[in-house]
């Protein structure tokens, strides 16, 4: 938060909202791709090739999905509370619900708090993306205060950039930017 010159979300002040071992909630989208930003020069990422960004919602959808098309990151099982972090039950520590873990080893693809993603959202009615600041973006996941029928990994929602909420935070990826020598 002092590197990028932000200030600290109030709900990380609250009681539920202030574990180091959960996700980060209540940030926009700005401040989603600020943090990458950050990480990337911070940790030296980019002299490697590489940099850290937000997932594109077909990375996103992937890393859930994976090749077999399931419906929940841990198969076609219903979701219950071993599984992932849903109504009504409070924000998890990261890794809590090893039994929803991807194959791939991602965890918490399903429930604790949405995610941003990097795509603009299309409106049904005007189906041209553009990339200005202000275009909806796309969140993926599911919440510990939305419905199990959230958690499917076709859910999603357009949000624009700058709301931030307690059960919205982000999940981080790492690309290749160039081969290193």
């Amino acid at each position: 938060m002092q590197a990028t010159g932000r200030r600290a979300p109030a709900a990380w002040r609250q009681q539920g909202f202030n574990d180091p071992a959960q996700p980060v909630t209540d940030v926009d989208f700005d401040e989603a791709t600020a943090f990458c930003a950050w990480l990337t020069e911070a940790q030296s990422i980019s002299a490697r090739g590489l940099r850290a960004a937000l997932p594109t919602e077909a990375e996103w959808e992937y890393a859930a999905r994976g090749f077999d098309g399931r419906r929940y990151p841990w198969g076609d099982e219903t979701p219950t509370p071993v599984r992932a972090v849903y109504d009504p039950t409070p924000l998890a520590r990261v890794g809590e619900h090893p039994t929803g873990r991807r194959p791939f080893g991602h965890e918490d693809l399903a429930g604790n708090v949405w995610e941003w993603t990097d795509s603009v959202g299309k409106d049904d009615d005007n189906p041209v993306e553009t990339l200005t600041s202000g275009a909806p973006r796309v969140v993926r996941g599911g919440s510990w205060n939305y419905l199990a029928r959230d958690l499917r990994c076709a859910s999603r929602y357009r949000y624009p950039p700058m709301l931030r909420f307690p059960n919205l935070g982000l999940r981080v990826v790492v690309r290749v930017i160039r081969q290193s020598p």
